[in-house]
């Protein structure tokens, strides 16, 4: 064999076939892909609309999807706080940025409103256009209508509508739009592009009515050096449906059950560290051996723990269904690396469960219930150390736990979190 390799290595002829086969080869592979744009916040081309006539204004709420499956914590209170305002209008839009189809049957809720494409002509009442595949196509834009933005590259779009509608219609001063911030969005990415743009819109906030989520991140923003002239700021309040449904689900029977907000291709949810935190102590606590553990948020395969204990996940539930799951868990685990409070801890706080979370910057959720253990330094390590802490406390008080703290009992009355906010806002956007 090895006579016969080093014949057809002497032959000249065919080191010129391979060297040319090579060649050839090479040539047929595809040129890499290079990016060259951020997509997600490439403008939306304006054109006139023949309703310029109309004297009351029109809420366009720029969103990047209304999908059920697409609705999380972020753009559900979006919504919420454009149907607060809509209720001020006789006509509104909802324009999705990333997505390019929509059909009622993707959302229910939304069987009143007419959906419509980027190219079909402009009608009043409630509407709805995809604009996830904006090519060569135009929105139509009047004096009147007015916009919020809800994330980053949404402001992106905003600012340019408004840059337009002020040039086409010679409007002696444009009002603001609004800015729903519910992070700060630029830690979602590492140092780059997007990075930079998303904080551009932070840097550069002329014409721009701020919202924000909590003031505990309007405190992180002040502090970080961001100002807007115009800045709002609500607190949250506990879903209404989950509201109707604490008391009886504060009356099942608690079991040895962790539940997990588990978001896997969430990275500021810090999913890693909790598996890695559970296989710790599932293998070194025997105590362990009796607990449950469940995931929530996010559909995920079945995860292996330690001494045949598993991680199972249910994923994104009904509102019933996961209040019917803090009623039965004793201690939950949601980890947040930003300074946005976000919703699962105080969601699982509100039905008395015990909750491990994390401290970033200014925030500290244990100001919100002495329930939560927020812990400074995100580890393992720190995890299983809260993890050994709180279910200890299962043999002294299995029962739910009952809080009476002034911000925790606030967060539960009923209400919107927008009723006071609305008015102030539309002072400002009319």
């Amino acid at each position: 064999m090895r006579s016969i390799i080093k014949f057809f290595l002497k032959q000249p002829r065919i080191h010129r076939y391979l060297r040319q086969v090579y060649k050839e080869t090479l040539m047929q592979q595809p040129e890499e892909v290079v990016n060259t744009s951020v997509s997600e916040s490439l403008p939306l081309a304006c054109r006139d609309t023949e309703l310029n006539d109309h004297a009351s204004f029109r809420l366009n709420l720029l969103v990047p999807a209304l999908s059920q499956e697409h609705i999380f914590g972020g753009i559900a209170t979006a919504l919420s706080l454009f149907h607060t305002l809509r209720e001020n209008y006789r006509d509104a839009r909802i324009i999705l940025t990333d997505q390019q189809s929509f059909c009622h049957a993707d959302n229910p809720s939304y069987t009143n409103w007419i959906i419509k494409s980027l190219e079909d002509e402009d009608i009043d009442g409630l509407v709805i256009i995809p604009a996830g595949d904006r090519h060569a196509k135009a929105l139509p834009i009047s004096a009147r209508d007015r916009f919020i933005a809800t994330a980053w590259w949404t402001a992106y779009i905003a600012k340019n509508i408004q840059n337009w509608q002020h040039s086409r219609y010679s409007l002696p001063t444009s009002s603001p739009y609004i800015y729903l911030i519910q992070d700060f969005e630029p830690g979602f990415y590492p140092w780059s592009s997007r990075y930079m743009m998303a904080e551009a819109t932070y840097s550069n906030p002329g014409n721009t009515a701020a919202v924000f989520n909590t003031s505990t991140l309007k405190r992180f923003f002040e502090n970080e050096g961001y100002h807007f002239e115009n800045a709002f700021v609500f607190e949250p309040h506990l879903n209404e449906e989950l509201r109707a449904r604490r008391l009886q689900a504060m009356q099942q029977e608690r079991e040895k059950r962790v539940l997990i907000y588990g978001r896997p291709n969430v990275d500021r949810n810090a999913f890693e560290v909790i598996i890695m935190a559970l296989r710790v102590w599932t293998a070194h606590s025997q105590e362990s051996l009796d607990w449950e553990f469940i995931s929530v948020g996010e559909l995920h395969p079945v995860i292996e723990l330690s001494n045949g204990k598993k991680l199972i996940s249910k994923g994104k539930l009904s509102l019933e269904e996961y209040a019917s799951e803090m009623g039965k868990a004793f201690l939950g685990i949601s980890l947040m690396i930003s300074p946005h409070p976000s919703y699962p801890p105080l969601e699982m706080a509100a039905f008395g469960v015990r909750v491990i979370t994390n401290k970033y910057k200014n925030k500290d959720l244990s100001e919100f219930s002495d329930g939560i253990v927020s812990i400074s330094s995100v580890s393992p390590e720190t995890v299983v150390q809260a993890l050994t802490q709180l279910t200890q406390q299962f043999a002294r008080e299995p029962q739910h736990h009952h809080d009476e703290n002034p911000t925790l009992v606030k967060y539960l009355l009923p209400g919107s979190s927008f009723e006071t906010l609305a008015q102030s806002l539309l002072k400002k956007v009319a």
